[in-house]
């Protein structure tokens, strides 16, 4: 090697190993910016999905215990109770007739709703009557004066407190089991101006009614949510037991539970890696979270802290004070910046190269020509590298693909080259524009979308391996009530956001509702393709014709059928009762010969009863809900989505019993032989595509 040529070697040396270094820090810069903001959004996602469903529940729960407080017959026996309570002792309050007539009362209510039981209580703390009869007399310590005053003024509250467990010799308090009290005031005067005689209160088991709020959402495989009280203790279960008596925060030999055992406190140090504090539990200062959350102060934290267990976390916090808790939602710092560390394996991988010597780096060089020409060639659909088609639709085509540095795979779609109109483009467009606006967790997620060099338009969405719940039906026939309702409640969570954001899906159905086990949640529903939807308060004539009906005819609301522009989100509500009784019955409403028959009937004629078509009997209320979802008028329908979610969980769900995790769980164990559609090499379900119907040009196919 020439002098000349030496020095052109090291100076192309330094200059290459400078310009890594340039592209490491900005790359570095750039991915951390990225991996904060998905960060941030995914926490804050988890958070208002949090908060909506506890109000929601409280909403309903406070509802429901006034009713009960304020039913006259109820009413008229609390009030007897409470004129004759003074001269009474425990014994004899036992065994007054209006404490019998109020428990052959009550017992159907609180057996339909889950409650554990009921109590009236003095203000002076003193319980006057109970269906248990070890609590009557007895003095409640759960009611201190704040809320007494809350209660004075009118106020139904909730209350977090915590009840002794026998252990199991029977000799004493094993630990302290959470409960929720429900408490409505009972005045002299009915108008609730007069004078406070007591309060009616109902116990409800959390693990109950927080469980599904809280293990909905728990991001990735280290996520935690949970709630807790002023005092910064655990009011529900931690998704961490296991790791807690490991710690010794738990006892090891019983089967006691996290909520109201377990505080906040920052040990100081990792104690699942041998970290041993110098001082007990009760003395740790509550954790980075803890301290601001209890102070009355929301916020979020990506750059790091310590939870209860002493591992690095990232989260986000509110303070709840219409119920007097805090809702926290943590995921592990390392698993949240994952790619991170990768990034700099690579860079670190690179640098060790380029050192090594001139060869490797001529080498280096070869392998980054390589990699910047098969970045070249994905550059006809951006990033992404197709693989094989998964489905296909009147618009487009739906492929499996990769992106081209992340290795992740990604359902692209792509605008049919015979569909390439203006028109075309402008409704393609418009659908990924519209669905792009959409963060709910049932609803599909868009990554990002544009055109390649030769104009073709694209855009790339989650894959997901699951079932559609047309191919569920058809594999396994009708589903239970509950697992109806639970589907619904999830489906309704996403109308919601799109309703709210002023956008109708106009295609729901079961061919767009995929069922899928992910991030450990069986029966996670997502709603995909808003390739129809339409904007509720503008129209655009070049994208829906007048004149022609939109959507899938099965599936079609009598307004939609009727090519009238005058819809609204209630059109999609329709379609909802329409796939519920698919669900609970195997068939649809109504079938013809042809896309106008079936879309005559929608219109004129009523469904018979899901009980009926099925052969054999179903809940009354959750099928009167589906009967009602399917009212022609759509005056006469429930008026939102979030109405009927409120109403599935406060009312059908309670009657129905939930379909909980355990059940979700078992159903896919017990089928994932069958479902070849999760499967990585031959899935034929990855991201499936809509089959639209435009009955103008195509009214004789169904």
């Amino acid at each position: 090697m020439t002098p000349r040529e030496h020095t052109r070697f090291w100076a192309l040396f330094i200059l290459s190993l400078l310009g890594l270094t340039a592209v490491g820090v900005w790359t570095h810069g750039l991915v951390r910016r990225n991996v904060r903001e998905r960060t941030e959004d995914r926490l804050r996602l988890v958070m208002n999905s949090m908060y909506a469903g506890l109000n929601a529940w409280l909403v309903g729960e406070h509802a429901l215990v006034h009713w009960i407080a304020a039913e006259p017959a109820v009413r008229s026996d609390l009030l007897e109770i409470a004129a004759r309570a003074p001269r009474l002792g425990a014994a004899e309050l036992q065994r007054l007739p209006a404490r019998a007539r109020l428990m052959q009362r009550l017992e159907p209510v609180l057996e339909s709703h889950g409650y554990e039981n009921f109590a009236f209580v003095a203000p002076d703390g003193r319980i006057l009557t109970s269906n248990d009869p070890a609590l009557v007399g007895n003095v409640t310590r759960a009611y201190p004066a704040s809320l007494v005053a809350r209660l004075r003024r009118g106020e139904t509250i909730t209350v977090p407190f915590g009840i002794g467990v026998v252990d199991s010799s029977g000799q004493g308090l094993g630990h302290i089991r959470s409960v929720i009290l429900t408490a409505s005031p009972v005045f002299s005067d009915v108008s609730g101006v007069g004078e406070l005689v007591g309060w009616f209160d109902v116990r409800t088991d959390p693990a109950t009614e927080f469980n599904p709020i809280i293990t909905a959402g728990r991001p990735g495989q280290t996520g935690e949510t949970y709630f807790f009280n002023q005092d910064g203790i655990l009011l529900s279960a931690s998704r961490f037991d296991a790791a807690l008596r490991k710690a010794g925060l738990l006892p090891r030999d019983t089967l006691v539970e996290s909520a109201l055992n377990v505080r906040m406190g920052d040990p100081g140090g990792d104690l699942l890696r041998g970290f041993d504090p110098s001082v007990p539990p009760n003395d740790w200062p509550l954790t980075l979270l803890g301290q601001r959350a209890t102070s009355g102060t929301d916020g979020l934290d990506l750059d790091g802290y310590r939870n209860y267990l002493g591992r690095r976390v990232v989260g986000t916090w509110r303070w709840f004070p219409k119920g007097g808790v805090g809702i926290a939602v943590e995921q592990g710092y390392d698993e949240s910046y994952a790619g991170m560390r990768i990034l700099w394996q690579a860079f670190g991988t690179l640098f060790g190269i380029i050192v090594v010597g001139t060869g490797l780096l001529w080498v280096g060089f070869g392998m980054l020509e390589r990699a910047r020409a098969r970045a070249r060639r994905a550059e006809r659909l951006g990033q992404y590298t197709l693989e094989r088609v998964i489905g296909e639709g009147a618009m487009g085509t739906v492929y499996r693909a990769r992106h081209a540095f992340l290795r992740r795979s990604t359902a692209v779609k792509l605008l049919r080259a015979e569909r390439s109109t203006p028109q075309a483009l402008r409704r393609f467009e418009k659908e990924v524009q519209a669905t792009s606006q959409l963060v709910h967790p049932n609803t599909i997620t868009i990554f990002d979308y544009g055109r390649t060099p030769d104009g073709t338009f694209y855009y790339a969405m989650e894959y997901l391996r699951g079932l559609t719940l047309d191919v569920v039906v058809q594999r396994f026939g009708p589903l239970p009530e509950r697992r109806v309702a639970h589907i619904m409640r999830q489906v309704c969570g996403s109308l919601a956001e799109a309703h709210a954001a002023g956008l109708i899906h106009r295609d729901i159905k079961p061919q767009n509702l995929m069922l899928c086990h992910r991030g450990g949640v069986p029966d996670l529903v997502k709603v995909l393709d808003f390739g129809l939807v339409k904007e509720s308060d503008t129209i655009d004539p070049e994208l829906t014709r007048d004149g022609a009906a939109v959507g899938t005819p099965l599936y079609m609301a009598p307004e939609a059928a009727s090519a009238s522009l005058e819809i609204d989100a209630r059109a999609d509500l329709y379609s909802l009762g329409v796939v519920a009784y698919f669900l609970l019955t195997g068939v649809q409403p109504f079938f013809g010969v042809n896309a106008r028959e079936v879309m005559r009937r929608h219109m004129e004629e009523r469904p018979l009863a899901p009980s009926e078509k099925l052969g054999q009997p179903l809940t009354p209320e959750f099928e009167q809900l589906v009967l009602k979802l399917l009212a022609k008028d759509p005056a006469s329908r429930p008026p939102t989505a979030r109405a009927i979610e409120e109403l599935l969980e406060g009312v059908i769900e309670p009657i129905l019993g939930p379909w909980t995790e355990e059940d979700g769980d078992r159903w896919w164990r017990a089928n994932a032989p069958q479902l070849i559609g999760l499967d990585a090499d031959t899935e034929p379900v990855g991201a499936p595509m809509k089959l639209d119907v435009d009955v103008e040009s195509r009214a004789d196919r169904v």
